[in-house]
């Protein structure tokens, strides 16, 4: 059996999958039996309502999303690696670009960590990827992952 210690990190990641995969519109009879009863805190209403919205205005499967953000951050909002961060790993200079077709100010890196600035953002460029490849999702997320 597991010590507490080597547990918390897990049931803290799952608590956030399933805030995320809630705030992106996913109906929880959906997700598999085993992922619906992992302990979690609960997603907060304007992040689900907002997370489900992008994906719809950008008719984004959101299931592809969820997989996306699973794949770049683990569904950890404060990630970063070397140059990119949030749920959808944007980079400032990419979350700049897209901040400027959405009519924002171009957000900070810390910023880019907000959830819902992450997936607003995110869903816009992958939106923008699916459209130059013509829907092939291989080519988009290889070319998501590569970045501008």
């Amino acid at each position: 059996m597991a010590a507490e210690h080597e547990l918390a990190p897990k049931i803290e990641t799952a608590g956030r999958e399933r805030g995320i995969v809630a705030a992106l519109g996913i109906k929880r009879d959906s997700v598999a039996e085993r992922d619906r009863q992992r302990p979690g805190p609960a997603p907060r209403r304007d992040h689900r309502r907002a997370g489900g919205e992008h994906s719809a205005v950008r008719e984004v499967d959101p299931y592809a999303v969820a997989g996306l953000i699973r794949q770049e951050s683990e569904f950890n909002p404060g990630a970063r690696s070397a140059y990119a961060y949030g749920l959808m790993q944007l980079r400032p200079s990419t979350g700049a670009m897209l901040a400027k077709q959405e009519g924002l100010r171009a957000p900070s890196a810390r910023s880019l960590m907000e959830p819902d600035l992450s997936i607003r953002l995110g869903t816009r460029y992958l939106r923008g990827q699916l459209n130059q490849w013509d829907g092939d999702w291989v080519k988009t997320l290889a070319a998501y992952n590569a970045g501008p």
